[in-house]
């Protein structure tokens, strides 16, 4: 899960190496294979929990082939594979909030395999509808789609 933080138009870099590393900051752990989780729930990186690695072996969980598969399903009104997207979903949310609580960011653009989805847009903004007003930045998707990050990383390697 990548990421990336521009503050004041300018790629921020973070003095101990973990530039915007939000597939680790933690969230509520549910879903471990082959493992009960507490009522209470574990800590875990959102990495594990929301990615479309994590997303794909909680399809296999579900009987399902891969992470498009669940996406498809989820979208098409499967019960069980709509409650683990909309899961990730709410937790990318959650994140988004706090990020905007924290350094008042007012646009979020998501990309990758999941995150540009339509249905998947659809149910972060949602989720982030949960939250007050000022905790919700415009949610889109990269203009630059699929090659958002690889374009950005290749951007980021030729500045001066």
């Amino acid at each position: 899960m990548g990421a990336g933080l521009v503050l004041g138009g300018r790629l921020h870099l973070a003095g101990n190496g973990l530039d915007a590393e939000l597939g680790f900051v933690s969230v509520p752990a549910v879903w471990k294979p082959g493992a009960e989780v507490s009522p209470l729930g574990e800590l875990g990186p959102l990495e594990f929990e929301t990615s479309g690695t994590a997303l794909g072996a909680q399809a296999l969980a579900l009987g399902l082939a891969d992470t498009r598969a669940l996406a498809d399903a989820a979208e098409a009104g499967n019960a069980k594979a709509d409650l683990v997207y909309r899961r990730s979903a709410a937790l990318i949310a959650w994140k988004i909030a706090d990020i905007a609580a924290l350094l008042g960011v007012t646009r979020v653009a998501l990309g990758g395999s999941v995150g540009l989805r339509a249905g998947y847009l659809d149910r972060v903004r949602g989720s982030l509808g949960q939250f007050p007003p000022r905790y919700q930045p415009e949610v889109v998707h990269a203009e630059l789609g699929a090659d958002a990050g690889l374009i950005g990383a290749g951007l980021w390697a030729g500045r001066d």
